[in-house]
């Protein structure tokens, strides 16, 4: 999630893709690839040129987790059908597999540009955030974890006030955000263990990037 704040005049907008923090080395596309990877420009140059005046604020959640939502949101979106925890462990496999053979012989980076297997890639988060930092002051990115909003829902809004220099909210303003309906919530069945510990396996190295990138704070290891 990312939020805009120019002043003066005082605007504010918001956009929800994830594609817009995972998809910094990747757009944009077509015969535009090549020379981006030439010269290391990414959507984060775009984004400073257009409204180098704009603020972050970047939900993260436990990869694992966000790759298994994906797959029953896209499959009963797209594919039709609901999916299987058994269907979903073939599907990492896949996923993983490709995910390696092109790095063996690509590297990271251009794999990252090619931004796929888009869906299990979206959890390496220690993989963008340098290339946000490349162009970005820190103090210009929240970074949150989607686990700890929700144990704290009050606290996360309020810091994001802030962030944003926006006035405190008073408790009645505040119990309407927090007590806002969510959108897009399902029950899935449980994931299989064999699949969590391939992909804890799979996610653990970039947490561990991450808990570096985050100052040594190891909440963002989610775990494992």
């Amino acid at each position: 999630v990312y939020v805009m704040a120019q002043d003066p005049p005082r605007r504010f907008t918001g956009e929800a893709s994830s594609n817009t923090y995972t998809g910094v080395a990747a757009y944009l596309r077509g015969s535009v690839l090549a020379k981006r990877l030439a010269n290391g420009t990414t959507t984060a140059h775009y984004l400073y040129e257009a409204a180098p005046w704009s603020r972050w604020i970047v939900l993260m959640r436990d990869p694992v987790a966000r790759y298994y939502s994906a797959y029953y949101y896209y499959r009963m979106s797209r594919v039709g059908g609901k999916g299987t925890p058994a269907d979903f462990h073939l599907r990492a496999q896949a996923d993983i597999r490709d995910w390696q053979e092109c790095v063996k012989k690509n590297g990271e980076h251009r794999c990252l540009a090619q931004y796929q297997p888009q869906q299990l890639i979206k959890g390496l988060y220690a993989a963008y955030l340098p290339y946000w930092l490349k162009v970005w002051p820190r103090d210009r990115l929240l970074l949150m974890r989607t686990e700890d909003y929700k144990a704290a829902p009050e606290e996360h809004v309020q810091a994001a006030m802030d962030f944003l220099g926006l006035r405190r909210l008073s408790a009645g303003e505040m119990g309407q955000v927090v007590k806002a309906k969510k959108r897009n919530t399902k029950e899935y069945e449980p994931m299989m263990d064999a699949t969590r510990a391939l992909l804890q396996d799979f996610y653990r190295p970039y947490n561990q990037r991450m808990v570096q990138l985050m100052g040594g704070d190891k909440r963002w290891l989610w775990g494992y």
